[in-house]
């Protein structure tokens, strides 16, 4: 019998940024905002000539990312900024 093995990965960032790329195999993200202070998330990729632009995370928000079939999330960047917390759980 075969087992498929999920990698989770756990960080909190305080005043940082996280940049996800392919190579990191990630299936589905969750970034959590525990602070007052809010952070963002900018993806990588233009569609149709429209640039990406921050989504914004509050104060007990989340947003999550899922790849569906076998790909991989391609590149996020997750920021948090001076005052701000971001929780951040990633199965790869």
């Amino acid at each position: 019998m075969s087992t498929i093995i999920q990698r989770v990965f756990t960080d909190e960032i305080t005043n940082s940024v996280f940049v996800t790329t392919p190579e990191m195999s990630i299936r589905a993200i969750s970034v959590f905002c525990s602070s007052e202070t809010s952070g963002s998330i900018l993806g990588g990729a233009n569609l149709g000539g429209n640039a990406p632009s921050s989504l914004t995370i509050s104060q007990n928000k989340s947003i999550t990312f899922e790849v569906i079939g076998t790909g991989v999330l391609d590149v996020l960047t997750i920021t948090a900024p001076l005052g701000c917390t971001l929780q951040i759980i990633a199965l790869s």
